[in-house]
Protein backbone atom coordinates (compact mmCIF):
# COMPACT_ATOMS: atom_id res chain seq x y z
CA UNK A 1 0.00 0.00 0.00
CA UNK A 2 2.88 2.37 0.85
CA UNK A 3 4.46 1.68 -2.51
CA UNK A 4 1.22 2.53 -4.36
CA UNK A 5 1.00 5.81 -2.43
CA UNK A 6 4.58 6.78 -3.35
CA UNK A 7 4.03 5.85 -7.01
CA UNK A 8 0.86 7.98 -7.21
CA UNK A 9 2.56 10.89 -5.42
CA UNK A 10 5.47 10.67 -7.87
CA UNK A 11 3.13 10.71 -10.87
CA UNK A 12 1.23 13.72 -9.53
CA UNK A 13 4.48 15.55 -8.78
CA UNK A 14 5.91 14.79 -12.21
CA UNK A 15 2.77 15.93 -14.01
CA UNK A 16 2.73 19.17 -12.00
CA UNK A 17 6.35 19.88 -12.90
CA UNK A 18 5.54 19.26 -16.56
CA UNK A 19 2.51 21.54 -16.65
CA UNK A 20 3.99 24.23 -14.38
CA UNK A 21 2.19 26.62 -12.11
CA UNK A 22 0.59 28.53 -14.97
CA UNK A 23 -1.53 25.56 -16.04
CA UNK A 24 -0.21 26.10 -19.54
CA UNK A 25 1.45 23.23 -21.42
CA UNK A 26 5.22 22.98 -21.02
CA UNK A 27 5.54 26.03 -18.76
CA UNK A 28 4.20 28.57 -21.26
CA UNK A 29 2.69 31.60 -19.60
CA UNK A 30 -0.47 33.40 -20.62
CA UNK A 31 0.12 36.23 -23.12
CA UNK A 32 0.51 39.74 -21.68
CA UNK A 33 -1.95 42.43 -22.78
CA UNK A 34 -0.74 44.51 -25.70
CA UNK A 35 0.03 48.19 -25.23
CA UNK A 36 -2.86 49.20 -27.50
CA UNK A 37 -5.45 47.27 -25.49
CA UNK A 38 -7.72 49.40 -23.28
CA UNK A 39 -6.74 49.81 -19.63
CA UNK A 40 -8.74 50.78 -16.58
CA UNK A 41 -8.88 54.60 -16.39
CA UNK A 42 -7.63 56.41 -13.30
CA UNK A 43 -10.26 58.04 -11.08
CA UNK A 44 -11.33 61.57 -11.99
CA UNK A 45 -10.90 64.61 -9.74
CA UNK A 46 -14.60 64.53 -8.88
CA UNK A 47 -14.38 60.84 -8.02
CA UNK A 48 -11.40 61.46 -5.70
CA UNK A 49 -13.30 64.24 -3.88
CA UNK A 50 -16.35 62.00 -3.50
CA UNK A 51 -14.15 59.19 -2.20
CA UNK A 52 -12.39 61.57 0.21
CA UNK A 53 -15.60 62.66 1.92
CA UNK A 54 -17.05 59.14 1.83
CA UNK A 55 -13.97 57.82 3.64
CA UNK A 56 -14.40 60.46 6.36
CA UNK A 57 -18.08 59.53 6.70
CA UNK A 58 -17.11 55.85 7.02
CA UNK A 59 -14.50 56.67 9.72
CA UNK A 60 -11.71 55.49 7.40
CA UNK A 61 -9.63 58.54 8.23
CA UNK A 62 -6.17 57.27 7.16
CA UNK A 63 -7.59 56.59 3.69
CA UNK A 64 -9.03 60.09 3.51
CA UNK A 65 -5.77 61.68 4.67
CA UNK A 66 -3.89 59.72 1.99
CA UNK A 67 -5.87 61.62 -0.66
CA UNK A 68 -4.49 64.98 0.53
CA UNK A 69 -1.67 66.48 -1.53
CA UNK A 70 1.72 66.84 0.11
CA UNK A 71 1.29 70.64 0.09
CA UNK A 72 -1.80 70.25 2.29
CA UNK A 73 -0.31 67.54 4.50
CA UNK A 74 3.47 67.84 4.10
CA UNK A 75 4.54 65.74 7.09
CA UNK A 76 3.32 63.31 9.73
CA UNK A 77 2.38 66.13 12.11
CA UNK A 78 0.10 67.75 9.52
CA UNK A 79 -1.45 64.39 8.59
CA UNK A 80 -2.18 63.75 12.28
CA UNK A 81 -3.78 67.18 12.65
CA UNK A 82 -6.09 66.46 9.72
CA UNK A 83 -6.83 63.05 11.22
CA UNK A 84 -7.77 64.55 14.57
CA UNK A 85 -10.25 66.87 12.85
CA UNK A 86 -11.75 64.12 10.67
CA UNK A 87 -12.13 61.80 13.66
CA UNK A 88 -14.42 64.36 15.30
CA UNK A 89 -16.95 64.04 12.45
CA UNK A 90 -19.94 62.10 13.75
CA UNK A 91 -21.99 62.27 10.55
CA UNK A 92 -21.25 63.43 7.01
CA UNK A 93 -23.50 63.32 3.96
CA UNK A 94 -22.55 64.58 0.52
CA UNK A 95 -25.37 66.73 -0.82
CA UNK A 96 -23.72 67.77 -4.08
CA UNK A 97 -20.41 68.05 -5.91
CA UNK A 98 -20.29 70.34 -8.93
CA UNK A 99 -17.49 71.81 -11.05
CA UNK A 100 -16.62 75.41 -10.18
CA UNK A 101 -15.09 78.06 -12.45
CA UNK A 102 -14.33 75.54 -15.19
CA UNK A 103 -12.97 78.29 -17.44
CA UNK A 104 -9.89 78.47 -15.18
CA UNK A 105 -9.27 74.72 -15.14
CA UNK A 106 -6.29 73.05 -16.76
CA UNK A 107 -5.74 69.42 -17.66
CA UNK A 108 -4.14 68.93 -14.23
CA UNK A 109 -6.17 71.26 -11.95
CA UNK A 110 -9.82 71.78 -11.09
CA UNK A 111 -12.07 73.18 -8.36
CA UNK A 112 -15.41 71.82 -7.15
CA UNK A 113 -18.15 73.34 -5.04
CA UNK A 114 -19.04 70.66 -2.49
CA UNK A 115 -22.15 70.92 -0.31
CA UNK A 116 -22.17 68.69 2.75
CA UNK A 117 -24.24 68.01 5.82
CA UNK A 118 -21.72 67.57 8.64
CA UNK A 119 -22.23 66.90 12.34
CA UNK A 120 -19.27 67.19 14.69
CA UNK A 121 -18.69 65.76 18.15
CA UNK A 122 -19.42 67.97 21.16
CA UNK A 123 -15.73 67.66 22.06
CA UNK A 124 -14.83 69.59 18.90
CA UNK A 125 -16.70 72.65 20.24
CA UNK A 126 -13.56 73.36 22.29
CA UNK A 127 -11.20 73.29 19.29
CA UNK A 128 -9.24 76.45 18.43
CA UNK A 129 -11.81 76.99 15.70
CA UNK A 130 -15.03 75.60 17.19
CA UNK A 131 -16.18 72.46 15.41
CA UNK A 132 -13.14 72.95 13.12
CA UNK A 133 -15.31 75.33 11.10
CA UNK A 134 -17.95 72.72 10.30
CA UNK A 135 -20.82 74.62 11.88
CA UNK A 136 -23.28 75.27 9.10
CA UNK A 137 -25.94 73.02 7.80
CA UNK A 138 -25.30 72.69 5.02
CA UNK A 139 -21.54 73.29 4.92
CA UNK A 140 -20.18 74.47 1.57
CA UNK A 141 -16.55 73.96 0.66
CA UNK A 142 -14.53 74.70 -2.45
CA UNK A 143 -12.22 71.77 -2.98
CA UNK A 144 -9.30 72.00 -5.40
CA UNK A 145 -7.66 68.93 -6.87
CA UNK A 146 -4.48 68.55 -8.90
CA UNK A 147 -2.70 65.66 -10.55
CA UNK A 148 0.53 64.67 -8.86
CA UNK A 149 3.69 63.42 -10.59
CA UNK A 150 2.15 59.94 -10.97
CA UNK A 151 -0.93 61.35 -12.73
CA UNK A 152 -3.17 60.70 -9.71
CA UNK A 153 -5.59 63.34 -8.46
CA UNK A 154 -4.95 64.66 -4.95
CA UNK A 155 -6.83 67.25 -2.91
CA UNK A 156 -4.77 70.44 -2.78
CA UNK A 157 -7.15 72.83 -1.02
CA UNK A 158 -10.30 72.82 1.10
CA UNK A 159 -11.72 76.33 1.50
CA UNK A 160 -14.87 77.98 2.85
CA UNK A 161 -15.04 80.32 -0.16
CA UNK A 162 -14.05 80.37 -3.82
Amino acid sequence: MKILFYVLAGIIFASGAYWGVTNSPRGQSAPLPKADQPTVPLPSAESIIHTFFSLIAEKRVPGAVSLLDTNLAPDESARQAWGVQFNEVTSLKIISIEPWAEESWTENNGVFKVVLSVDMSEKSAGATIPYYGWDGDPDTRWVAASKNGDGLWKITEIATGP
